[in-house]
Parts: C-alpha cells; structure tokens; sequence
C-alpha cells in the first residue's frame, strides 16, 4: 500500500475532565485496495478495523484484544467495520 499523503486523513479530538472523544475521516484513497484504480468499497463493504492508543495514565489501549495477541501483523485478530456512505 502506498503511503497515506499528508492532510488525507481527517482528526477531530475532545477532551473533558472524564473521557476523550476521537473522530477520524479516511478516504477511500487511503484504503490500501480501494481508491478507485484498484477497487470498490460497494462491492466489498467489510474491512477489517482495529486501533491502538497509548494512554499515559492507563497505558496501551486497544479495540479488541491487547498485547498477549499479534494485532498489529495478523487481521484475524482484528473487527469488521462496515462501509456506508
């Protein structure tokens, strides 16, 4: 996969006293396999998704499963996320 250009993706954080809140855009041209010369999101709407946060207070966070496991290299580890438009 090509590397993601700068300003393709799109963050927006929030921060209270409690929690924080983390919303990200990506476009299908930073999907590796999607961008419109090698394929379409219609025709395979699953993806696989996880992510990974470092916290400073509580530490590594992750979606599904944490480090006994090889989430970062093995996709059977990860979640499916639907496309939608």
């Amino acid at each position: 996969a090509r590397p993601v250009r700068p300003r393709e993706l799109q963050v927006k954080s929030k921060v209270s006293e409690s929690a924080y809140e983390l919303s990200c855009f990506v476009p299908a041209v930073a999907l590796g396999g999607y961008d419109s010369a090698i394929g379409d999101p219609a025709g395979q709407p699953l993806l696989g998704f996880t992510y990974a946060l470092l916290d400073r207070m509580l530490g590594l966070q992750t979606f599904s499963i944490g480090p006994g496991f090889p989430y970062e290299e093995d996709p059977s580890c990860w979640a499916q996320v639907r496309l939608v438009e």
